[in-house]
Formats: structure tokens, sequence, C-alpha cells
């Protein structure tokens, strides 16, 4: 019975924050600074390195990686462009769930990196089946992706 109790007042809970567009904005706050992070390591980039490239103190890096940026889309797109990145934003439907896939050609046309991820945090890992162009989740569910 308690632990009934405590899982319907965590439901609440988070269906009350979820009213509220500061948990949405803590949300976009956090996809942000998650990517900066990942970039700057897939690139070797410290923070101080960011801070350099941004004309900034290292304390501003190590606030904004932090979470506790109010970003404006001129500061994220100085952040991206430092990075060698491209902000991309879009809107999508509270139902639905978005697929990411990246294509990186190399030098040579048949060489291509690819990265894939998902906005559902529940379908996790995706695999990426290069000839065939189809994302698939963990529980081998098929969408084609238009070549």
């Amino acid at each position: 019975m308690l632990k009934n109790m405590k899982t319907t007042g965590i439901a609440n809970l988070f269906e009350s924050a979820r009213s509220n567009p500061w948990y949405y904005i803590q949300g976009a706050i956090l996809d942000f600074t998650e990517d900066v992070v990942d970039r700057m390591s897939a690139l070797g980039v410290s923070k101080s390195d960011l801070a350099r490239k941004l004309e900034c103190k290292p304390a501003y890096i190590t606030k904004m990686l932090g979470g506790d940026t109010n970003f404006t889309l001129v500061s994220m797109v100085k952040v991206a462009m430092a990075l060698d990145t491209e902000v991309r934003i879009h809107l999508q439907p509270k139902e639905a769930s978005t697929y990411w896939i990246h294509e990186i050609k190399g030098k040579q046309d048949d060489e291509i990196q690819t990265e894939a991820w998902s906005s559902e945090a529940s379908i996790s890992p995706l695999k990426v089946d290069f000839q065939m162009r189809r994302v698939s989740d963990a529980f081998n569910h098929e969408e084609c992706i238009p070549a």
C-alpha cells in the first residue's frame, strides 16, 4: 500500500512538472549541453580550448556545461561553430519520437561515418544497418529511412 502511494505521488509530481514550461526548458538545456560535451570529447577539445575559441573565460564554459546558462540562439550557434557543428531545431509533437542519423562523408565516396540516436530514452541503443539504410531499436522494430 505504501509503495503504491509513493508511486502515485511520483507520477503526480512528474505530471505536474510536465505542465510547467521550465520542465521543457531544462530538458532542452540538458540536451544541448550533453551534445556540447559529446562533441568536445569527440574532437578532444578541453574546456580551456573551447573558452579560447569563444573568447570567453573558462569559468563561463564550466557554468555553461553545468546547465546554469539560459542560452540564446546566438550563444548556441557560437558554441556550435566553435565545435565545427551546426544547431538544428525542430518541433516535435508530444506523442512522437525522433530518430536522428548523421552521415559524415569521408574523403572517398564510399567512406561514411554514421551516428544514430533517438529522442526516446527507452529506445537505446539504436542499431544502424549501413547498406539497407534502416534504423532499428533494441527490440528490432524497423523503420525505413528514405535514401
